[in-house]
């Protein structure tokens, strides 16, 4: 219980801090920081405050650009995987998906994700042309062509939702590569935390 009592005392803030909720407000609170602090220190230390502004500037634009491209990754991520759950459960398949699956290996940067993002779009694309024209051809096939149309009506949801789709996920995997891009290092720890 002492132990517990400690840990809470003096590390509870580096917990809350890191939480993914409130990571991007730290990270650029610590960003303002560096633009306030380091500028101070230059002049208390009389060293050149124009460099130091450039250097909190810097700092700071490079964390809220971090963390934008981050959260915007995760929110397309979590969209896109919302729409393709709405759209697979109006597929027959119970495992059929709209989304190909995320490659293991985290993009290096914006050039490596052009194969699961081309992948993703024309994943979407396939499950509309699924839907409204490969269904109701065999609806009209076995029933007629009022069979046809109906088939056609269901299908209209899935169209015009599966390309979205999988343009979220392609936006989303494109945004994990700029940011990886960005911090080389982050994505190394996220590597390495999965092995």
């Amino acid at each position: 219980e002492r132990w517990l009592q400690e840990v809470v005392s003096t590390q509870l803030h580096k917990f809350l801090a890191n939480a993914r909720p409130f990571e991007p407000i730290s990270d650029v609170g610590k960003g303002v920081g560096d633009l306030i602090v380091l500028p101070y220190e230059a002049f208390k230390n009389g060293d050149d405050i124009r460099s130091a502004m450039r250097s909190g500037f810097t700092s700071l634009a490079e964390t809220v650009t971090f963390q934008a491209l981050t959260t915007t990754s995760r929110l397309t991520e979590y969209a896109a995987s919302k729409m393709a759950t709405v759209i697979s459960s109006r597929h027959h398949s119970s495992s059929w998906t709209p989304l190909p699956a995320r490659p293991t290996a985290a993009p290096r940067g914006v050039q490596d994700v052009t194969g699961h993002a081309m992948k993703s779009l024309a994943k979407g694309v396939q499950a509309a042309n699924y839907k409204i024209v490969i269904v109701p051809y065999r609806e009209y096939t076995r029933n007629g062509a009022s069979s046809a149309a109906t088939s056609v009506l269901r299908g209209i949801p899935v169209m015009l939702v599966a390309p979205v789709t999988g343009a979220t996920e392609a936006l989303s995997y494109t945004l994990l590569g700029a940011r990886n891009a960005l911090r080389p290092d982050i994505r190394r720890e996220e590597e390495a935390s999965r092995t």
